[in-house]
């Protein structure tokens, strides 16, 4: 058994070093061959300077460095292409989640489960972050069927052939268990040590909200199908529609008191919202499967070690 260990960093330079002296000896501690590579994407301190520095020393790593920052989902993307492993573990890199449990979670999947996504039961969290990331997970599981506490763990461990059946899936990082779920494998869950961030700043920031808000919506109403929506058109629809809905509503509230509509451009207003709204959704859902089925999110390579 080989297990490819993939860590997505971006901007730290500080924690890489660390990091790789507490994985080394757990990995070492585990039956068969290993890798550990670290996917830079795109980082704009000296994270690829220290990596390959380690790499000189003789550690035994592989590192590549993205063009640019493309985001965690095509970094991970970019780690399964290089991975050789029958089995792929992931951890973030700023030193919150704790090495030593991938051993539990390789055994866990003797059980027969196909993915093991870890549990920071105990978040070392701001409070804001930590709510925020329980009204995700909320949803999530609501709408994806999925019974999983924390979607959003960086810490998981997968079989090779559930990661290459996600070759046509979009590569949204946050919902990579509803994604294996739905492509018929086994998921689980394993509670898991999470630390508080001592180096570096977090990544995640109220500017991520939008952007998580439409991969929400992606995945509700297209990553069933394979295919990722124009998320803008799916948003514009939805908050016409929403607007449309809520209008006549309202006039349906006056009415029941008694009160004229006929004469009201508001009527209009909220019937002609509700109409582009529902067109809208449809459009980006044909348009969704026909035209971005089956094509997988790019990146560039700038080097590797």
């Amino acid at each position: 058994m080989e297990i490819s260990v993939i860590i997505p960093v971006y901007n730290e330079a500080e924690n890489v070093e660390p990091l790789y002296e507490k994985l080394a000896p757990v990995m070492q501690g585990i039956d068969g061959d290993h890798e550990i590579i670290f996917v830079d994407d795109g980082s704009r301190d000296t994270t690829f300077e220290v990596l390959r520095k380690l790499k000189e020393k003789g550690c035994r790593i592989k590192a590549v460095q993205l063009r640019k920052n493309y985001g965690k989902s095509k970094a991970l993307l970019a780690g399964f292409e290089q991975a050789r492993g029958d089995i792929i573990a992931t951890l973030d890199g700023d030193l919150q989640d704790e090495p030593g449990e991938i051993p539990g979670m390789i055994k866990l999947m003797e059980e027969g489960y196909d993915l093991v996504n870890g549990w920071r039961r105990k978040r070392r969290d701001p409070f804001g972050k930590v709510m925020s990331s329980k009204f995700f997970n909320l949803m999530t599981r609501l709408f994806t069927g999925v019974k999983l506490h924390d979607f959003n763990c960086g810490m998981r461990v997968f079989r090779k052939e559930a990661v290459d059946d996600m070759a046509d899936s979009p590569a949204l990082h946050r919902f990579l268990p509803a994604i294996v779920s739905w492509n018929g494998y086994r998921v689980t869950e394993l509670a898991v040590e999470h630390s508080p961030r001592v180096h570096g700043k977090s990544k995640y920031g109220v500017e991520k909200v939008p952007k998580g808000f439409g991969e929400f919506l992606s995945l509700f109403f297209l990553v069933r199908y394979t295919s990722r929506p124009l998320i803008f058109i799916l948003v514009s629809g939805l908050l016409s529609a929403l607007s449309g809905f809520g209008i006549l509503a309202y006039l349906t509230c006056l009415w029941f008191k008694g009160r004229g509509l006929s004469s009201r451009p508001l009527l209009h207003l909220g019937i002609l919202l509700l109409l582009i709204g529902v067109q809208l959704l449809l459009i980006a859902l044909i348009v969704g499967i026909t035209v971005t089925a089956h094509k997988r999110e790019k990146y560039i390579i700038k080097s590797g070690i």
